[in-house]
């Protein structure tokens, strides 16, 4: 099933078209992850806990008006109130259904990077965000693609080493 991927950003706008995304930021892909450094090697017989370590969050997307104002937030070093990916497919009777959100709290531009080559389709761009809180939603799907049940919610607040 195809997926539509878009990233909201305090004060920056996109050139979605897409419905409820419309001036949103289309995306190609993400990736995000975290790292837990503690082990049963050490911290006895009960396994120690490190801090873990959340990584920057990277998207991929083509330029469009919402790259001059990433380049210039990066340069900046601005903080950004909020940034918010959303995943979306087509849901129960093909109305789509965001079905995974991970929303960023405290957010800076941490690299950006262009890479165009002459004769491509298009110019494509690499952002890096870093944030002080990230939020997770999942809204599980019945096999007709609507809503089984309520959404999963899980976060980490990056300051405080805590997770909810």
């Amino acid at each position: 099933m195809a997926v539509d991927l878009f990233l909201k950003i305090d004060g920056i706008n996109g050139e979605s078209r897409k419905k409820n995304h419309a001036n949103e930021i289309d995306i190609i892909s993400f990736d995000f992850g975290a790292v837990q450094h503690g082990s049963f090697h050490t911290g006895g017989a009960g396994g120690g806990s490190g801090k873990a370590e959340i990584s920057d969050i990277r998207i991929q997307k083509e330029v469009d008006k919402s790259s001059p104002l990433l380049f210039k937030a990066c340069a900046s070093g601005k903080h950004i109130k909020e940034a918010i990916i959303y995943s979306q497919k087509a849901g129960d009777g093909n109305a789509p259904l965001t079905y995974y959100k991970i929303r960023l709290e405290d957010v800076i531009v941490s690299d950006i990077h262009n890479n165009g080559a002459s004769g491509g389709d298009s110019i494509m761009e690499s952002v890096t965000f870093n944030c002080a809180k990230v939020t997770f939603d999942y809204q599980a799907q019945n096999e007709q693609g609507g809503k089984d049940g309520g959404v999963v919610t899980a976060y980490y607040d990056i300051r405080q080493n805590e997770a909810g």
